[in-house]
């Protein structure tokens, strides 16, 4: 077979006065989700090897059916010399295949705007990320996104499911994998410089890859049957997880959970009541509130892999996944994203899968990864099965080669999964990429504070004794994720003022005849005035700080032991009430805490049902109560009021343009 390697810079131009014609094999290892690599070799002493040079692209072309075909392309990262066995020095060329091309693109702000996506009718983030990111920075016509068939999308919806994702510098690369791994999806790199996204049922390869077959030679010219050369299984049950405590991003207590969720992976509502909720084998127990942040709740389960196998628990944290902006919406279309990213998770590890490394012969032309492949393997030593399989399984890996003999698939990496098999090595990859997205994303942290205000009441009018309420008047603001407690204390003292009036009769100083023109005290808006004939006083302002002496106000009198007019629990519930927001809470709620303080929880009339602040500009209100038919409380009945608010939430930070 015919092929050749053309070298090109970084604006694609060809390099030299034509192609590589002396290379001795192109390699290619394909594999999904990820970029994959490249390699060939070359004798040393062709004139071009000059053009193979660090972070140009190699580029392999074969002639297939009478057609120019590109077969394989990658950027060089690798140039080495070895002699071979006749002494003749090789030019080793290796490199990642062109989807690390995607890693070069990172993931900022357009127009100003950050990658953010959320949820409702998001289901072309994959388009947008290759059109608004990846073309916008390496030109038009470098990079395309296409379906499984290399068609293009055409403006259809790339993934059947809306995704709910923000990004802040990760890479391109990156950003395609996490939109992938969130809606179950795949890709692959197609021809040239095309994403190809595979979703729904997989292709076949038309391909049956045969071991042990008794007659090689009867199958060799059979192009859909391909000889195993050598099979290695791994099964790997040591990674099982049944059940998985789920969170996004935050810290502690102040982690997002599935308190607010609200659908099922595949868009449907969850069922209502307190749960569990169940879909097809699966388990959601959430907690509704998360008041008490209990952690025997929310976590998602494989029920059928629990009962086989035992529960197998494991606390997952996706550090990506938070609120957009600390909106209620915003919040359950998290919580949502956070359940669709466990559920594709929990899917491919609850039961024991298996993975086989193939090596094949008379495989001609590529086999696709993103598609399946029939294997029939079986071997048998000393009477004693030593592998059995026979049934369809996913290409995750494919390696393919060419040399003077064709083009041929022969190596594969198949599994019963459509994952990769994990190793320390990846273990360490996603550990590190967690630290960075860490630091990347803002991350729900706790908080903490207490507001704190004095305000006197007097007794109001008969009719209205909200009009000498003492009031309180506070905002649960933007930055707050979800409420953990509001508590209410406060002390109910003597009024006090800071200046007073007092009036004589005859005394020192001059006396002047005058008249005082007082408005009505009975009806302030109108203007009707009464005139008192004054003679003979004195008018004097004391300034200082002076208690009411009042025999129907708190915290004087003070006789006996301890004295009998400070402010008591049983006073307090017969005299006030305390509102919020308008509301009146239960006397029995307010409870006594110490040294003449009061407490009360708010949290529940300040909140809505998934602990989020129910408005922003709230107040809280304690007033006289009406008078009972005895004319108790009296109606001058005062008192100053000293209001402590203590807030626990969670909080993250929130961009002010």
């Amino acid at each position: 077979m015919r092929f050749w390697i053309d070298i090109e810079n970084a604006n694609g131009d060809k390099q030299g006065g034509g192609p590589i014609w002396s290379a001795l094999h192109w390699r290619s290892v394909k594999r999904l989700n990820r970029a994959g690599e490249f390699s060939f070799e070359m004798p040393a002493t062709d004139r071009r090897s000059s053009l193979v040079q660090s972070r140009r692209v190699a580029r392999c072309y074969a002639v297939i059916d009478g057609v120019v075909t590109e077969v394989g392309a990658g950027r060089i990262d690798s140039i080495s010399v070895r002699v071979a066995e006749d002494g003749q020095p090789l030019l080793v060329v290796s490199g990642p295949d062109l989807l690390a091309e995607l890693r070069q693109v990172v993931l900022d702000q357009n127009s100003g705007e950050w990658p953010e996506f959320k949820g409702t009718g998001e289901n072309d983030i994959p388009q947008q990320i290759i059109d608004d990111w990846v073309i916008r920075k390496l030109g038009n016509g470098t990079w395309a996104l296409a379906d499984k068939n290399g068609i293009s999308f055409g403006g259809d919806p790339v993934t059947d499911t809306d995704i709910y994702a923000k990004f802040r510098h990760e890479s391109a690369l990156a950003g395609l994998i996490a939109v992938a791994q969130s809606a179950g999806e795949h890709f692959r790199l197609g021809t040239g410089k095309v994403v190809e996204w595979v979703k729904g049922e997989w292709d076949g390869s038309g391909i049956h890859a045969v071991y042990g077959a008794l007659n090689p030679v009867a199958v060799e010219e059979r192009t859909e049957i391909a000889q195993i050369a050598t099979i290695e299984k791994i099964t790997n049950s040591r990674d099982i997880v049944n059940r998985v405590f789920l969170y996004g991003a935050g810290e502690g207590h102040s982690r997002l959970d599935l308190s607010a969720v609200s659908k099922w992976p595949d868009g449907e509502d969850l069922a209502t009541g307190d749960g569990p909720y169940t879909m097809e084998g699966y388990a959601l127990v959430k907690d509704a509130t998360n008041s008490t942040y209990d952690y025997s709740s929310n976590f998602l389960e494989d029920t059928i892999s629990k009962a086989e196998y035992s529960p197998n628990e494991m606390a997952l944290t996706f550090k990506n996944i938070s609120p957009i902006s600390n909106t209620t919406a915003d919040v359950t279309n998290a919580a949502n994203q956070l359940l669709r990213s466990g559920f594709q998770w929990l899917k491919t590890r609850s039961n024991p899968q298996e993975f086989y490394q193939l090596s094949l012969r008379g495989v001609q032309g590529a086999v696709k990864v993103g598609q399946t492949l029939q294997v029939t393997a079986r071997r048998y030593v000393d009477g004693q099965e030593a592998i059995d399989i026979d049934e369809t399984l996913n290409v995750l890996e494919a390696t393919t080669e060419v040399a003077i003999d064709g083009l041929r698939t022969v190596g594969l990496m198949v599994s019963t999964t459509d994952r990769q098999p994990s190793d320390d090595a990846s273990v360490l990859v996603d550990s590190m990429a967690e630290a960075v997205v860490s630091q990347a994303h803002q991350q729900i942290g706790p908080a903490g504070w207490t507001d704190n205000h004095v305000e006197g009441m007097d007794g109001g009018t008969d009719d209205d004794p909200s009009t000498g309420a003492a009031k309180f008047y506070f905002w649960l603001g933007p930055e707050i994720v979800q409420v953990q407690q509001i508590l209410l204390r406060f002390r109910v003292d003597a009024l006090r003022t800071y200046a007073k009036v007092e009036m004589h009769g005859l005394g020192d100083g001059p006396q002047l005849d005058h008249r005082h023109k007082v408005r009505d005290p009975t009806n302030w808006d109108s203007e009707t005035y009464t005139y008192f004939d004054t003679f003979n006083h004195t008018h004097i302002t004391r300034y200082g700080i002076y208690t009411g002496i009042a025999s129907d106000t708190y915290g004087h009198e003070y006789e006996g032991d301890p004295p009998s007019n400070l402010a008591t629990l049983t006073r307090v519930n017969e005299d006030l009430v305390v509102l919020v927001n308008g509301s009146a809470v239960a006397a029995e709620d307010i409870e006594y805490a110490e040294d003449t303080w009061f407490s009360l929880d708010v949290t529940a009339a300040l909140t809505n049902e998934q602990m989020r602040p129910g408005q922003e500009k709230n107040t809280i209100a304690v007033q006289k109560r009406e008078e009972d038919e005895n004319g108790f409380p009296g109606e001058g009945s005062t008192a100053q009021i000293t209001f402590k608010l203590q807030v626990r939430c969670s909080m993250q930070s929130v961009n002010y343009s």
